[in-house]
C-alpha cells in the first residue's frame, strides 16, 4: 500500500476491539488499494452473522461490522471469519458486476441467479478464507 488505510472504531465494546484490532491489523493486507477507510462498528441485534462487511468502493470504504456471536468464538473461529469478511472486499467488483448483470435478466430469474451467485460467491470467499488462515493443531 502506497497510503495507510484508517480503521475509526465506532460503537464497538472496548473487549470486542481489543479482540478483533490485532486480527485487523494481521490481516488489513487483504483488503484491496481502494480501501481508504475501514469503519468498524458494532449492531447488537445482529443475530444471523457475527459479522458482514459492505464495500462502498465509491466511497473508498468498507464498513465491517461485528455482531456480538464473534466473541463467543474460539480464537481461530474469531481470526477465520475477519479473513473471510476482508476477503469480500477483494472480490467485491464481482459483486458490482453481477449486480449490474441482474437488471438484464429476466425477473423470473432474477431470485434464483442472485441465490446461484450468492452461494457461490460464499463458498469462493470460505475457501480463501480457509486457504489464509493457519489451522491451530
Amino acid at each position: 500500500r502506497a497510503y495507510a488505510m484508517r480503521t475509526t472504531w465506532t460503537g464497538v465494546p472496548k473487549d470486542l476491539r481489543d479482540a478483533a484490532g490485532p486480527l485487523l491489523t494481521e490481516h488489513g493486507r487483504l483488503t484491496p488499494g481502494w480501501v481508504r477507510l475501514l469503519a468498524v462498528r458494532f449492531d447488537d441485534a445482529m443475530a444471523d452473522a457475527n459479522a458482514c462487511i459492505l464495500s462502498e468502493q465509491n466511497y473508498n470504504r468498507a464498513t465491517l461490522t461485528f455482531g456480538p456471536g464473534w466473541m463467543n468464538c474460539d480464537a481461530q473461529e474469531r481470526e477465520w471469519i475477519v479473513v473471510h469478511e476482508l476477503a469480500h472486499t477483494q472480490l467485491a467488483p464481482l459483486e458490482r458486476a453481477w449486480e449490474s448483470m441482474m437488471s438484464g435478466l429476466p425477473k423470473k430469474m432474477r431470485l434464483v441467479a442472485d441465490r446461484l451467485f450468492d452461494d457461490a460467491l460464499e463458498e469462493a470467499v470460505s475457501g480463501l478464507a480457509y486457504a489464509l488462515v493457519k489451522d491451530a493443531e
